[in-house]
């Protein structure tokens, strides 16, 4: 939660007459974000996009969410990130790309400091400044305070002495201080106008950086900027910023815009805002699923239809040695529930039917009776599926025929499932994917799919 009454030096960064949070801010915020993660002080940055300003006032607060994800790449150090800002109206991208804590092998920050070479046109800063009041950018206290600037005559370079923050905002815990990186920005604009305010008539503000990499530092800081090409007042430069010896920030393929609107506003609304749910971590996902609770009409009916039919198999199926393993356990379990029906056991039939009492052809013609009974009703797939295996179940125990076979048939295990399937789980799969919104799901053995539909 961002206030100027919290963070007053930025009151010293005004573009068009508004206070506008400097593009070096969000660079802190993401070292600040990677020091929380590692505690090494340099940090990197690459492909960096400054989309959108944004404008604070005093007695205003300002929502900033920062957020690193890391890149779905095995081992790979580096993590997306984005900053945005809600003002109370909408939320707005304000900055975005790819950061690491340390730096690239291909970056050293280790390299000799640059000789202190200055040029011949000496730049007052006072006069550089009021020139850039004058175009909308009005940098002011903890934004000034650049030493020895010079530039060259015949090339878009120039070196300056960015000295090291005052003691206030040294207490700080920034690795280089915003209103410092800001500064050393200015110089690659000295650079582009040859150290002459009048050369720069038109306000830019950057938005693009290729590389930047930061280390830690608390001194004056020796500032190089080459501005490679300048269009129109859009500049595209490098930088190196040395302490005395060490090179503390790199910066390649800096890019700026002219402003052509108003700085601070939204050019890409973000059509969400946030939503907080409790960690699936912490939550007994049990308790976000709901099983069926009534218990359906037609089950009676059901399980005196298993029971005929058990009782049917038990009488008219014989089992010899050749019967695989997984059949004679099957025919075990038929056994026990025909003792548990008689004891009276069961769950919905009674034992004063005496269904183990039924001869053949009436048993048949009971079975027959309840399958057409249950033909019209929503549970029908398992009327279906209970007789087609009764019908089949001499050839089944011989082996010749296979049961997944028979209810494959005409679709029936699908209609099977479909029918089964009164779990109510979305509260459960809606706080995984809140925890995990990039959330990707391996199935193994989906069967007929049912499940996966329901789910989608």
């Amino acid at each position: 939660m961002l206030s100027l009454e919290n963070v007053p030096w930025l009151k010293g960064h005004e573009v068009d007459g508004k206070i506008v949070l400097p593009g070096a801010a969000y660079i802190a915020m993401i070292g600040e974000a990677l020091r929380q993660l590692d505690s090494e002080g340099t940090f990197s940055l690459r492909n960096v996009r400054l989309t959108a300003a944004r404008v604070i006032q005093f007695g205003q607060t300002t929502e900033l969410h920062t957020s690193l994800k890391p890149v779905e790449i095995e081992n790979s150090p580096w993590y997306t990130f984005t900053i945005s800002s809600f003002d109370g109206t909408r939320w707005i991208s304000n900055c975005s790309g790819e950061a690491r804590a340390s730096s690239d092998d291909l970056v050293s920050l280790a390299s000799a400091a640059p000789s202190r070479h200055s040029f011949p046109r000496k730049v007052d800063e006072a006069s550089w400044f009021g020139t850039m009041k004058l175009i909308g950018l009005n940098l002011t206290g903890a934004f000034r305070g650049m030493k020895s600037i010079s530039a060259a005559t015949m090339a878009n370079e120039a070196p300056a002495t960015v000295p090291s923050p005052d003691e206030l905002l040294r207490r700080e815990s920034y690795a280089l201080h915003p209103s410092s990186i800001d500064k050393c920005f200015q110089v690659l604009f000295i650079a582009a106008g040859c150290g002459l305010g009048r050369n720069m008539n038109t306000l830019s503000i950057p938005t693009f950086i290729e590389e930047i990499v930061v280390s830690r530092s608390m001194t004056d800081l020796h500032v190089v900027g080459e501005v490679g090409t300048l269009v129109n007042g859009c500049l595209t430069g490098n930088l190196t910023v040395h302490d005395g010896g060490q090179q503390v920030l790199y910066l390649k393929g800096f890019k700026s815009s002219t402003v052509t609107a108003d700085a601070g506003a939204a050019t890409q609304p973000i059509i969400t805002q946030f939503q907080w749910s409790p960690s699936s971590d912490f939550v007994n996902l049990g308790d976000c699923m709901h099983p069926r609770q009534e218990i359906p009409s037609p089950w009676p009916l059901l399980e005196e239809l298993i029971t005929l039919c058990v009782i049917d198999h038990q009488k008219r199926i014989k089992l010899d040695d050749a019967v695989p393993p997984y059949l004679s356990l099957f025919a075990n379990w038929m056994q026990l529930h025909t003792d548990k029906y008689i004891s009276g056991a069961n769950v919905f039939v009674s034992n004063g039917l005496h269904l183990q009492e039924f001869r053949g052809e009436s048993r048949l013609a009971r079975i027959e009776e309840i399958v057409g009974d249950l033909s019209t009703s929503s549970w029908s797939p398992y009327s279906t599926a209970i007789y087609r295996l009764f019908k089949e179940a001499p050839d089944i125990f011989a082996g010749e025929v296979n049961p997944l076979g028979i209810l494959l048939e005409g679709g029936l295990l699908t209609r099977l499932y479909n029918a089964s399937d009164a779990l109510e789980f979305s509260r459960a799969l809606y706080l995984i994917r809140n925890k995990n919104p990039r959330l990707r799901v391996l199935e193994v053995g989906s069967g007929t799919g049912g499940t996966t539909a329901k789910v989608l």
